[in-house]
């Protein structure tokens, strides 16, 4: 019920949105059971200066959801954001 009405992952594992409920949380549920992957590392790898990764991968992935962004352009909106300060990005 959490997972459906509020759209969120559950954090009782095993636990899956109905896909009929929730196509888009459905969708990506399932694509980090094909991609187990995380985006820790733009939490904790990036943050000394600004913008942090965090920051960066947030605000892009809300123009992803809204479908103004495709993965592609999340992937270079935080790769250009970070560069800017980060001087191995800047090679």
């Amino acid at each position: 019920m959490f997972t459906n009405s509020l759209s969120q992952i559950s954090p009782v594992p095993g636990v899956e949105a109905d896909p009929n409920e929730v196509p888009v949380l459905s969708q990506f549920t399932s694509m980090t059971a094909e991609y187990p992957t995380t985006p820790y590392i733009m939490l904790v790898g990036f943050r000394w200066d600004q913008p942090t990764g965090s920051v960066a991968l947030q605000n892009s992935l809300q123009g992803m959801m809204q479908g103004d962004l495709a993965p592609e352009d999340v992937a270079q909106e935080v790769q250009e954001q970070v560069e800017s300060w980060y001087e191995p990005f800047q090679d």
